[in-house]
């Protein structure tokens, strides 16, 4: 049986080559796609970027 798809959304980025090339060792190194690898990194930082902007919020509330 086929792997249901993903609720997902395509996007479209150019970054650095050095960056890309960076990542796409990373992904190797950690036997992820590139999809996963992203998905994983954009979630960690948004995580922590809400964590801090609540501190943020409570010193001007």
């Amino acid at each position: 049986m086929p792997r249901e798809r993903k609720d997902g959304k395509y996007i479209n980025l150019k970054i650095e080559r050095n960056v890309y090339q960076r990542f796409e060792s990373y992904c190797k190194k950690e036997a992820r796609t590139k999809t996963a690898a992203l998905e994983r990194m954009i979630s960690t930082y948004l995580d922590q970027y809400d964590k801090h902007a609540k501190k943020r919020r409570s010193i001007y509330d």
